[in-house]
């Protein structure tokens, strides 16, 4: 990408990227301060205070706190202090989860790929993020952590990933999704995995009385079906919304086989990418996946909840736009980040106003198809990680320099042995001679 302007220097790339990510921040604490209420944090800041004072924390509607009590827990400490300073500190925590697992999750792909990532995906998921961020919505943390957890999923450190994902899941419940995901198909990960579901069970107990903690438990999966009820009776930027925008009402029966169809359809080609793909490569698909699965079937999803998708779409536009050079299906991916960030502005100009969340679901079955294709396609790296970075620094204008050089080093390493070889070998006949001429001379 520095050929169309960016900053050449990996440094300056990444330090011009976390600028934009301040900005955002700045920008979004700045509309808080001036008055802005465009928000959902007061739900989290009513059940920080529900939790403090031992009050239910769910009603009958399915709407208001639709969250575990360890989101609750994490509020309780912000329910006493003002309204602005909560929504600030909620902001900070959002935004820096957010970003940092975005520049994590670059990491991966820059390792293996040996080019830098960061910049090209803030650029593309920073207009996806903007309304999630004004809104104080849990999915930036939420997906912030999951890609923290993808990022340690990579390096194989399995407590670590174990404890962001829990902790994901104790923010939205929406990231169990990847936790089965990786739970599945890393069998390394199982025993932190339940040693911490064990753990994540226990908090609630520990931070109010057992009486009052039993019962909010208990109402959790009442709590959980009215609140997926509502996914049936109103418009949201699923699959079955951008179907019943098109006058086909599916039947919760139905919708239920169909997601669980899905899931194994998911966890399929997560098994298939592993196999075909690079270990950095695998890890990234699986985020894709996950989050698109959540993004198509989850019952509640809004237009700016797709924000947790963005660094997936922007990661595969740069290799495709940098490393395999198919600019085609790099403009096909943005199109779909431009589609799915105009959402809701491009289709209510054909429906109404409260039925204009089926361009986002479109996109991402688009984007769904692709990930499909990338899993089982034959073109992309394989899964030795050495002949991918092998191949990728030669289709980068990077990696053809790097990979003189490591041809120029591999023959000097290879002459410098074959001459130390040579040298031993002498040494060794030379040794040998000395003892033959020796017994010569004692036989005459």
């Amino acid at each position: 990408m520095a050929a169309i302007g960016f900053p050449a220097s990996e440094k300056a790339r990444h330090l011009s990227g976390w600028i934009w990510w301040t900005v955002l921040a700045v920008v979004t604490i700045g509309l808080i301060l001036a008055g802005g209420k465009r928000s959902v944090v007061h739900n989290y800041i009513a059940a920080g205070d529900a939790w403090s004072t031992a009050a239910p924390l769910y009603n009958e509607t399915g709407d208001g706190f639709i969250y575990l009590p360890h989101l609750a827990i994490l509020f309780a400490p912000l329910a006493h202090v003002p309204t602005e300073v909560a929504e600030v500190i909620w902001r900070i925590l959002a935004l820096s989860l957010f970003a940092s697992g975005v520049y994590r999750l670059c990491r991966v792909g820059e390792r293996e790929l040996g080019v830098e990532l960061f910049l090209t995906t803030t650029l593309i998921t920073l207009p996806l993020s903007w309304s999630a961020a004004q809104n104080g919505q849990a999915t930036l943390p939420m997906a912030g952590l999951m890609m923290h957890a993808i990022a340690d999923v990579w390096r194989q450190s399995w407590n670590r990933s174990a404890l962001w994902l829990w902790l994901a899941v104790g923010i939205k419940p929406l990231a169990v999704v990847l936790l089965l995901l990786i739970a599945a198909t890393k069998p390394k990960s199982r025993r932190p995995l339940i040693i911490g579901a064990f753990c994540f069970c226990l908090l609630p107990f520990l931070a109010q009385r057992t009486p009052y903690v039993w019962q909010q438990m208990c109402a959790i999966p009442h709590m959980l079906t009215t609140a997926s009820g509502g996914g049936q009776t109103e418009y949201w930027a699923q699959l079955f919304g951008m179907l019943e925008v098109a006058g086909l009402s599916i039947s919760p029966r139905w919708q239920f086989l169909t997601r669980v169809g899905a899931a194994l359809a998911t966890l399929g080609a997560v098994v298939v990418a592993e196999r075909r793909l690079s270990k950095g490569t695998s890890a990234l698909v699986l985020y894709a996946l996950a989050a698109t699965y959540i993004m198509l079937f989850s019952p509640r999803t809004e237009n700016n909840t797709y924000a947790m998708v963005a660094p997936a779409i922007a990661l595969f536009f740069a290799l495709e736009a940098d490393f395999r050079r198919r600019f085609a299906v790099a403009s096909s991916l943005l199109a779909i980040a431009a589609g799915t960030v105009c959402s809701f502005e491009i289709g209510r100009l054909f429906t109404p106003r409260e039925q204009s969340i089926w361009l986002a679901p479109v996109m991402a079955v688009c984007f769904a198809v692709y990930l499909a294709r990338q899993s089982f396609s034959r073109t992309l790296p394989q899964s030795s990680p050495n002949s991918w970075c092998d191949e990728v620094k030669n289709m980068s204008p990077f990696g053809a320099h790097q990979s003189a050089d490591k041809q120029t080093a591999d023959k000097q390493t290879a002459d410098k042995q074959t001459a130390d070889k040579q040298t031993a070998d002498k040494q060794t006949t030379d040794k040998q001679r000395v003892p033959n001429s020796l017994a010569k001379r004692s036989a005459a």
